[in-house]
């Protein structure tokens, strides 16, 4: 895998998809994130299983933005999180955007690439 730091979503789904040998989307993105919160494995999951772990990767990446708040760990190992008191509303394209731009921002560190 390239050393160079990934800059547009292109990019990391290209390289995702390379990765892992298939097509991915925001959902697919934001599942692979939840995966590897939650420390699980590639492997078939339920569409129940699957949501939840879209909604994990979702919520760490709103974490990383600042938006929501990391707060404990339920008996089951999932993260519990907690919205500020005070939500700005937020239109789903800028928060699509802003989402992707976080995943960026994550698989970078997670990858620990760099600019060379």
């Amino acid at each position: 895998m390239s050393k160079n730091k990934i800059q547009n979503w292109t990019q990391l789904c290209f390289r995702l998809g390379e990765m892992f040998q298939m097509d991915l989307d925001e959902n697919g993105v934001f599942m692979l994130i939840g995966i590897r919160e939650r420390g699980w494995g590639f492997r078939e999951y339920s569409k129940e299983e699957k949501m939840n772990l879209i909604h994990l990767g979702t919520s760490t990446l709103l974490c990383e933005l600042g938006r929501i708040e990391k707060i404990a760990v339920d008996r089951d190992g999932w993260p519990v999180f907690k919205e500020p008191s005070v939500v700005v509303n937020w239109a789903e394209a800028q928060k699509i955007n802003e989402l992707k731009q976080a995943s960026i921002t994550y698989f970078n560190k997670v990858w620990k690439l760099t600019n060379d």
